[in-house]
């Protein structure tokens, strides 16, 4: 992926500081607090757990910023950002991206069959060609085999 500038690259030494100071400041006094008399196991599966919890914090946070810009931003300031895109990126020229809604009553159905599987039983049909599909392409390309769905999206 190419960066437009150095900061968006690297960590600078001020950044780095600047989490160093706050582990310090904010999760090592609690953390070490948790961690005493814990076997090592249980000590790493913790600090696994702490880093998990920081990684979505600050994707939150990233989150939170992106939305706040969106907000900001016009409709059609907004389609030509995701028209834009970049290679790698999730909008880019190649992907797909479908809303999953958990309260869909067939989701923990089609959750089954997000991988798809060489095993996968072709007892249905693709509604362009009819050619024979398992339900992963059932569920999670539109009910199309996998030339008519990369056909039909253009990848």
């Amino acid at each position: 992926m190419e960066y437009e500038d150095k900061d968006e690259q690297e960590l600078s030494d001020e950044e780095i500081k600047e989490m160093r100071e706050g582990f310090d400041k904010d999760i090592w006094p609690e953390m070490k607090i948790t961690l005493k008399g814990m076997s090592k196991k249980d000590a790493c599966f913790v600090s696994f757990v702490a880093g998990c919890d920081l990684t979505r914090k600050a994707q939150e946070e990233e989150f939170n910023e992106a939305r706040e810009k969106l907000s900001k931003m016009s409709d059609k300031e907004i389609e030509e950002v995701i028209k834009k895109g970049s290679e790698g990126e999730l909008w880019s020229e190649g992907n797909y991206l479908e809303n999953v809604n958990p309260n869909d009553s067939n989701h923990e159905e089609r959750m089954k069959y997000f991988h798809e599987k060489d095993d996968d039983k072709k007892e249905h049909s693709c509604k362009k060609c009819n050619k024979p599909i398992g339900k992963h392409n059932l569920y999670w390309h539109e009910e199309m085999c996998n030339d008519c769905f990369f056909d039909d999206k253009g990848m």
